[in-house]
């Protein structure tokens, strides 16, 4: 009998482990693939949980010239009035899956479905400790460890990266090309609700080139900036100064070496505590 009441909350659980696994999965896809479309909001459509919300149904025009439709479920509305039918918004969608597509300002955030997947795994692991308290302790012993190696492999991983981004920046700082740009527009970015400054320049080939760079602060429309690019391949190119050229490979390096960090302290407590428990067992049974 008791396994009947495990298996509701068990089912929750994953449940929700599954739901966010799948909302990152369709996020990662957005945020690498996709592309930007308008749409408009078509229909309003209520939610089937038991808190009463309004989500928009927006339907748009892909690249593939067909209409699609789509609930878009990252944002709603506690009155169905709050939804204004008829309204232009921006859809990014991905390209090869046009049913894989959001209101561009509801993208790229999935700290939602993280936090549905780390609450889901909290809940199995509540279960896990509720239903047999020694197994699950005899589990987390085991399994500190395989912690303390995810921990310091995520921050050697960033720090990887970040040093590798940081050379490639060096090497371009010292073999690239320079050129005047001008900020031309701006985008929406893929990524949140952001936008991407849209540079041109024209590159030793006498050709007139475009790229876009992320931006904090906003530059203003027509700034001339320097920009610095590969000769050979033109469309690999950086805004020069810091926030642009340095930042990212700064930030993620530094963000390794943090976590890198966290994994020895954490290796050199838990080793302090299974040598403090071990000399224990070893003085008990002499």
């Amino acid at each position: 009998m008791r396994w009947i009441f495990l298996l509701v909350p068990g089912g929750f659980g994953l449940l929700l482990v599954w739901g966010g696994v799948f909302g990152v999965m369709q996020q990662r896809a957005l945020q690498r693939r996709g592309v930007h479309a308008k749409g408009i909001v078509v229909d309003v459509v209520r939610s089937r949980s038991r808190v009463v919300t309004y989500h928009p149904v927006v339907e748009f025009t892909g690249s593939d010239g067909k209409s699609h439709r789509f609930e878009n479920s990252y944002s709603s509305a506690t009155h169905e009035s709050d939804v204004e039918k008829g309204k232009p918004v921006d859809v990014l969608y991905v390209a090869d899956d046009p049913s894989n597509a959001v209101i561009g300002r509801s993208a790229g955030s999935i700290s939602g479905s993280v936090a549905a997947a780390v609450l889901g795994l909290i809940v199995l692991a509540l279960l896990m400790f509720f239903s047999n308290p020694q197994r699950g302790m005899s589990v987390v012993g085991s399994l500190r460890w395989v912690a303390v190696a995810l921990i310091a492999g995520t921050g050697l991983a960033f720090f990887v990266s970040g040093s590798i981004w940081g050379a490639r920046r060096y090497l371009l700082l010292h073999s690239g090309a320079r050129a005047e740009g001008a900020v031309l527009n701006y985008l929406p970015a893929a990524r949140g609700s952001g936008s991407m400054a849209v540079i041109g320049f024209k590159a030793g080939d006498a050709q007139q080139h475009q790229f876009a760079a992320s931006t904090f602060a906003k530059y203003k429309d027509g700034a001339r900036l320097e920009v610095i690019y590969k000769p050979h391949d033109p469309s690999v190119a950086v805004v020069n100064d810091f926030q642009q050229f340095w930042l990212g490979p700064l930030a993620t390096t530094l963000f390794g070496l943090f976590f890198v960090f966290l994994g020895w302290l954490a290796y050199v407590f838990l080793k302090d505590a299974a040598s403090d428990e071990l000399s224990k067992v070893i003085s008990e049974r002499l």
